[in-house]
């Protein structure tokens, strides 16, 4: 005889508002833009230094790579651009 397993039915509805789709994963408001912002404001430093910062202002390891990386090659063609 074979068995049957019964699986409880779950439902839930949940609401969801712009509030709470805020990106929370850094426990930072807007990481990316926060990186930038940083690695702006340290002209000079080296890679390991600003992601340091970063790491100490709440965000996210892989996300301060990420975003450094992005921010670095926009920052070296704006450079070229000016030359």
């Amino acid at each position: 005889m074979a068995r049957t397993k019964k699986t409880p039915e779950v439902v839930a509805e949940v609401e969801t508002t712009p509030d709470t789709r805020i990106h929370k994963s850094a426990g930072v408001e807007k990481p990316t833009k926060l990186v930038w912002e940083i690695a702006d404001s340290m002209p000079g430093a080296k890679r390991k230094e600003v992601l340091a910062a970063l790491e100490a202002k709440g965000v996210a390891h892989y996300t301060a790579r990420t975003q450094y990386q992005k921010w670095l090659v926009a920052k070296r063609a704006n450079d070229a651009a000016e030359a």
